[in-house]
C-alpha cells in the first residue's frame, strides 16, 4: 500500500509516530468514558425532569391536509 507514496510523505509519516510513541508526557485524547460522572447539580433526579418537561415548546408549524 505504501508503495505508491511519495518518499517525502512516508518521511513525515514515519517522523509523526516516532514522536508519537517517544513523548510519553503528551496527553492522550479524551475519551466518551471520561466524561461520564461529569453531571453535578444539587437538584434532584425529579426536579431535573420537571424543569426539562416545563421547558419544552410547542412548535409553530401549521400542518396541511392532504385531503382538503
Amino acid at each position: 500500500m505504501l508503495s505508491y507514496v511519495n518518499d517525502d510523505v512516508k518521511l513525515l509519516i514515519i517522523n509523526k509516530l516516532s514522536e508519537s510513541l517517544l513523548d510519553k508526557n503528551k496527553k492522550k485524547r479524551p475519551s466518551i468514558h471520561d466524561s461520564f460522572g461529569a453531571w453535578k447539580d444539587g437538584r434532584s433526579a425529579d426536579e431535573i425532569i420537571a424543569d426539562i418537561r416545563n421547558s419544552r415548546v410547542l412548535g409553530t408549524r401549521h400542518i396541511v391536509s392532504f385531503d382538503d
